[in-house]
This record gives C-alpha cells, structure tokens and sequence, in this order.
C-alpha cells in the first residue's frame, strides 16, 4: 500500500503552487524542481511518484476552489512529450481516493469521512481548443463529481454508483439553481462543488456565475447540466439523512465578463 499527498502520485506534472484566478490571468509556469521561486500557478514538469499514470491529481481540491488551476494546467501541459495528460483528478479533504491496480488496469473508489459532502473531481480537456488559454475563454469543459462508495474506471472512464444511490433525472429536489458571486474562491469553500451539487437537483438546466466583483478582471462562468447524469440519496445508516449527489458531464464555459 502506498498514500499520501495525492498531487505527488502520478507520474504526470505536480501542481505545487497557485490557486483558480492566478491560473485564468496569468496562466501557468513550469519549474525544474519542487524548490526554489515560485510562479503563482506553478507546476513541476518531471512528473511526480509515478504510482498512477496519465493524469495530473491535485489536492484540498473543493474546499480551495482549485477547479481552474487543474484545468488551466492540464491545458497548459497536455501536450509535453512522455508527462502530458488532458486528464486530472482532483480530491477533497476528508477524502481518498482508493486505487486498486493503479499501474496496470486502474480502478478509484472514493472513501469520504463520515458523513461527508466531499469527493473527487473529474475532468478531460482533450475536445478544448487549444487557443481556449490565450483568449481566456474556455468553451463546454466536461466535468464530472463522484462521492462515498462510487468507483471509477481510471482506464475506460466507466463509472459504478454506489448501489444505495438513485437516477436524479426526475426527482430533482429544487426548484432553481443558486448563482454564486465567487465561484473561484479559495477562502469561501466549495463554491464550484455546490453550485453543481443543487444544479443537478434542480428543474433549471443552468446557472451563470461570476468571480469576485474586488477582483479584476472578472470572469463568467456557465453551467449547464443538459448533458449530465446524476445519482443521489441519504448516507445509509446516518441519523441525519445527509444527502450526497455525484454527477457526470456536466458542462462549464469560462469567459472574460465585460464591463
């Protein structure tokens, strides 16, 4: 067995610095080592401990708001020779990731604390354009969010839902989706994985969204979840009925918001 940080495991490049704004302004940087100067969103492009391949993993990833700092350097690095990737994998706290067979035929299965709303955050920018980075705008990013008991393929892509969880597709609990007004925070926690939580439980198919209004420049965000599957229902077993959903392909546009 083998654990420990999650942005250091694979054997793609390591995220060590920067947070989602930095990654959307200036972009990313590589550096020679894990030492040294750092770049505002910064990662290492010899690769990390090589126990999982062909994607780029980060971690604290929810409760930092780290969604476009995954994103921006799984663009930024897709394409180096031997260590790119179009695909990562970010965990939350009070979360792992179990990997069986991580070098021959990979399959996660996410563990949570008890009673828990975290999970691990999947995307793939292979169908981005690659000038996406250079005009700040970033059209239909899939991504999807699994919580306790589901397990992932990390080879085919196949997901298998925790058998206690049901299809949310008409049984949306929600009348609308809440907008939030600092999706990209890294001090208010969770801003991207709850917008998305209560989108995939709602009767509204999108929602519109936009970073801080102190911060410039400012940025829209879209989601739309006409595309998306979700699966939800209350932890077994908790006093409490904690409700946890998980979801697939739901779609994020990111674009300079205009004065």
């Amino acid at each position: 067995m083998v654990a420990g940080n999650s942005a250091i495991m694979g054997n793609s490049v390591v995220i060590h610095s920067g947070d989602s704004m930095n990654a959307l302004v200036q972009g990313t940087k590589y550096e020679e080592s894990l030492s040294g100067k750092r770049f505002p969103l910064a990662y290492c492009k010899y690769g990390g401990l090589g126990f999982l391949n062909n994607y780029v993993l980060d971690s604290h990833f929810s409760d930092k708001g780290h969604e476009m700092r995954l994103i921006r350097t799984l663009l930024d690095s897709r394409d180096l020779p031997d260590i790119g990737t179009p695909k990562g994998l970010g965990v939350d706290e009070n979360t792992a990731l179990v990997i069986s067979n991580p070098l021959s035929k990979p399959v996660g299965k996410v563990i949570t604390a008890e009673v828990s709303l975290s999970g691990v955050f999947f995307v793939d920018v292979s169908t981005v354009p690659a000038e996406s980075s250079s005009k700040a705008t970033y059209e239909k990013i899939p991504f999807s969010f699994f919580t306790v008991n589901d397990t992932i393929d990390l080879t085919s892509g196949e997901v298998t839902y925790a058998s206690w969880k049901i299809p949310i597709a008409g049984e949306e609990w929600f009348e609308d989706a809440i907008p939030s007004s600092d999706i990209f925070s890294a001090e208010t926690p969770s801003e991207w994985r709850q917008t998305n939580r209560r989108l995939i439980d709602c009767k509204e198919v999108n929602v519109t969204c936009t970073s801080l209004s102190s911060v410039l420049p400012r940025f829209q965000v879209f989601f739309d979840r006409l595309e998306a599957v979700g699966f939800g229902a209350d932890i077994p077993n908790d006093p409490k009925k904690t409700y946890v959903a998980s979801y697939r392909n739901m779609l994020a546009t990111i674009k300079p918001l205009k004065a």
